[in-house]
């Protein structure tokens, strides 16, 4: 993959204006309610997402080898992007949409892909060629045409955005010298999260592996894995066979308390038998005979079906009893659409109050940095989806290396070589809740600041500091860092070589509630308080995959802010070892989508292959998991019966 990145541009485009929404752009609520279209800026973090990920997809189908180096410059002319706001004022509903298309409108961008390349190569225009959800004769379903590109099915949600604009900015790291705090900052979960070497946390969603799996009579029918809820996770200590004349040997292990979805059962297992959520999904074989094997009459009767246990008895060997298929295909259903649902929320957690003061230097002369005052809300740690993330811990990013200043800048290191097509990773500092002021009719959303990593070849040895010109002349010269950071960054078509128009570079202070100069943050300390390390973090960092390291990519003395979007979820050391995947692994061609999306989890691909897409916010996990077991029994109960016919959801007194 080269040290740079390339635009796809479309030559043609089917696109009318006519098609936009033009009578729904009013955003005065009536009753307090609210159901508008809000555009979507070509350089919003949602329109760089969808445009990433159409562009990587179209890029593979027309044969590049580098298609994680593309992105879309834009959408086709005649096409544009929108935001629809529907609900309550203070909480509506946000989904994305893609207006212009003859054919209707698009949702995602798995749903557009098809449709994107027809446009690129077909000068016909010819409709019945294209192969997208909504043209040609096939009239596909969607999960057929991602499971033919190869794109993760195990959960179909839109891959929506919670920010309206997401300029990322590079500014001075926090060097505190006094703190004036309000909150919890001592939680004894984050403690243990951070310090234990498990792997899962405590109501994070995760895969059960099934010991026998329930098999069917067809070679679809076969559950292998069962989502659920971690409960507890605890320690295990086991004594080893002890040999006469020698010390007694204790082994120790991680084991979970599970709670299955769907159903009232819960499992207890060693990490070995439990996945993360995204490193599984059903295949497409499984999910169709699910949709014609279901029994409606048991959505009614949540007793009767949470009785169900995919191993009866609790025996856990090849030779123990089977649960019939026919049995399992409704609770089953039910728990798959539970965890589809789940992993679209999210909520920041565990708040506190940061008081103190910003160090701002002149945009235009070379004057010293003057004091401002400034009160934030800030988090400890997120639900993002299936995960628990906490500050001080590594999170993988939708970027890839070589979309962020692959050459270098004055705050951002050269990137290493071969590095450009592995993924990015940040050690979060600080979660950073929406400032006051800004206009209610954009979605809840974070800010995450803190540093940035790259996977570098572990032989690689750091250049002379003098390939770059120090972090301190942007606050001399009072340029703002924040245009020194392009995501993506020095694009060009596929037509040409031409590196991208300086002009379109990220331009400071454009988002809500963010400073247009280097900032250094220095909250309020009392005398009374302990020293501060210098150190801001206090935990180790992960192990790297075997043959790397992580190599801090960000000048000493500078943070990356960027919106929690842009987060695919936690890094996972190790995952390619675990033993329910070795033989995937070993066995598959290397360009599999499976090898892939297990690949990124490590960080070694971008996370936009395989990452969480939160769009919906609740208050607590709690509240997540009662809105999408709720949720998704109306789904079966719609899919399974007639229209005109209504239903009662009954909550799962036991969360799913």
């Amino acid at each position: 993959m080269p040290g740079k990145a390339y635009y796809l541009e479309f030559p043609r485009t089917d696109g009318s204006s006519t098609k936009w929404p033009l009578d729904k752009l009013d955003p005065t609520p009536v009753d307090n309610e609210v159901n508008f279209m809000r555009p979507i800026g070509r350089e919003e973090a949602l329109s760089l997402k969808w445009r990433t990920q159409i562009g990587q997809e179209v890029a593979k189908l027309l044969g590049h080898s580098d298609y994680n180096s593309y992105i879309l410059k834009d959408f086709p002319e005649g096409y544009r992007f929108y935001h629809h706001n529907k609900g309550s004022v203070n909480e509506p509903r946000t989904d994305p949409y893609l207006y212009g298309a003859p054919s209707g409108r698009y949702r995602s961008p798995p749903e557009f892909i098809r449709h994107a390349y027809w446009l690129i190569t077909d000068d016909t225009l010819n409709r019945q060629n294209c192969k997208c959800k909504y043209c040609g004769s096939s009239k596909q379903k969607q999960m057929e045409i991602s499971q033919s590109l190869g794109i993760r099915s195990a959960a179909t949600h839109n891959p929506n955005t919670i920010a309206p604009s997401t300029k990322p900015k590079v500014r001075l790291v926090a060097q505190p010298r006094k703190r004036g705090l309000s909150g919890n900052m001592l939680n004894p979960d984050r403690n243990s999260d951070l310090r234990a070497s498990r792997r899962f946390r405590v109501a994070e969603l995760v895969w059960c592996a099934l010991s026998p799996p329930i098999q069917g009579e067809h070679e679809d029918e076969r559950i292998e894995f069962w989502p659920g809820l971690v409960n507890e996770a605890r320690l295990k200590s086991d004594v080893l066979p002890h040999e006469p004349g020698k010390a007694w040997r204790v082994v120790q292990s991680n084991v979970y308390k599970v709670k299955l979805l769907g159903i009232k059962h819960s499992y207890v297992l060693p990490e070995t038998a439990a996945l993360p959520y995204q490193a599984y999904g059903p295949s497409l074989g499984l999910i169709e005979r699910l949709r014609n094997s279901g029994n409606p009459s048991l959505l009614q009767d949540r007793q009767r079906l949470s009785e169900f246990h995919p191993i009866p008895l609790g025996i856990e060997v090849e030779s123990g009893p089977q649960a019939p298929f026919v049995d399992a295909s409704t609770p089953f259903a039910l728990a798959i659409q539970i965890a589809a649902h789940l992993v679209r929320m999210w909520t920041p957690t565990d708040e506190w109050k940061f008081h103190g003061e910003v160090r701002k230097a002149s945009a235009t002369t070379n004057t010293a940095p003057t004091a401002v005052e400034r009160n934030e809300t800030r988090h400890l740690g997120l639900w993002w989806g299936a995960e628990r993330i906490w500050t001080d811990e590594l999170v993988r990013l939708q970027p890839a290396r070589a979309q962020v200043m692959p050459q270098g800048s004055p705050l951002i290191k050269r990137a290493s070589p071969r590095s450009d097509a592995r993924g990015l990773l940040m050690r979060i500092n600080s979660i950073i809740a929406l400032p006051e002021g800004v206009p209610k009719d954009y979605p809840r959303h974070c800010k995450v600041a803190g540093a940035l990593y790259e996977l570098a070849d572990e032989a690689y040895e750091e250049e002379e500091p003098s390939e770059a010109p120090p972090a301190e002349s942007y606050v001399s010269s009072g340029v703002a860092p924040a245009a020194s950071l392009v995501i993506p960054g020095q694009m060009a078509s596929t037509s040409s070589a031409t590196m991208m128009d300086p002009s379109q570079t990220f331009k400071n202070g454009d988002d809500p509630g963010t400073d247009a100069t280097p900032a250094e943050i220095t909250p309020q300390r009392q005398s009374s308080d302990p020293p501060i390390n210098a150190n801001p973090y206090s935990f180790s960092l992960p192990k790297p995959p075997d043959g790397y390291k992580f190599r801090p990519i960000l000048k000493t003395g500078s943070e990356i802010m960027l919106d929690v979007s842009l987060i695919s979820g936690r890094y996972y050391p190790e995952l390619l070892k675990h033993p329910l995947l070795e033989n995937t692994v070993a066995d598959a061609n290397p360009n599999d989508a499976r090898v892939s999306q297990l690949t990124a989890l490590c960080g070694l691909l971008p996370g936009a292959v395989n990452s969480m897409e939160c769009v919906d916010w609740a208050s607590t996990r709690l509240g997540m998991i009662q809105h999408a077991d709720e949720t998704a029994q109306e789904d079966l109960f719609q899919h399974w019966h007639p229209p005109d016919v209504a239903m009662e959801v009954v909550n799962d007194d036991e969360g799913g």
